[in-house]
């Protein structure tokens, strides 16, 4: 899972894991030095959402909002549990680390009966604080042909003067919302009461009719 999400870290770019960086003799004369290979298998652009997206697990409406607080770097995090909460695992990244943690018992009958972010999280935080003491803290690059916007949180549209929560979230060019948030200022109608998808455009009608109804898509 580590070696999965490293591209969401690099810029798009899956590094094959090395075990033995180098050799030497006991003179300190080099015999063997690994070569790095390395292959783009994931557009930047994605790579860079994605990590803005994941960097929410650990904010305050995220599932591990605790490992923020243990950490004075940026994080970007996914969380997970399994049914009955018999397992538990968490995998994050800094810009320059990616960690992955599980706990089970060998004995599945027996669940650990707390979630990722509970019962992972802590263990992530402690290593990558340790892990990275003497190492600045690096933040993510962004790529070009990014552009960032600030959204209601409740609804997804462009925030408006008015909307009680906000945040900022990447778009690739050309592709962010357009309309202001419709439910805390703006005057743009997002249903009537005969027909809910009369006054949406075709792109939003098309995208509306597979969102909840309480958070229609900008």
């Amino acid at each position: 899972m580590a070696l999965a999400f490293a591209p969401f870290a690099n810029g798009g770019k899956r590094v094959e894991p090395i075990f033995i960086t180098r050799i030497e003799d006991r003179w300190g004369r080099k015999l063997y030095q690994a070569k790095v290979e390395a292959r783009q298998v994931l557009d930047p652009k994605n790579a860079s959402i994605i990590t803005d997206i994941l960097r929410q697990v650990v904010s305050r409406w995220g599932t591990a909002e605790d490992v923020s607080t243990r950490l004075a770097r940026p994080v970007a995090a996914k969380t997970g549990s399994t049914q009955n909460y018999t397992d538990a695992w968490f995998i994050g990244y800094t810009p320059d680390l990616v960690c992955s943690v599980y706990i089970g018992n060998d004995d599945p009958g027996v669940p650990i009966g707390k979630s990722g972010g509970e019962a992972a999280g802590p263990i992530f935080a402690d290593f990558i604080e340790e892990a990275l003491r003497d190492r600045p803290a690096l933040s993510f690059q962004t790529p070009r042909g990014i552009e960032r916007a600030e959204i209601c949180h409740e609804t997804g549209y462009l925030a408006s003067p008015g909307c009680p929560n906000t945040r900022w979230e990447l778009f690739k060019s050309g592709t962010r919302p357009i309309h202001e948030c419709p439910w805390h200022g703006s005057t743009f109608p997002i249903f009537s009461h005969s027909d809910p998808l009369s006054l949406f455009s075709s792109q939003v009608k098309d995208s509306a009719l597979e969102s909840h109804s309480e958070r229609p898509l900008p």
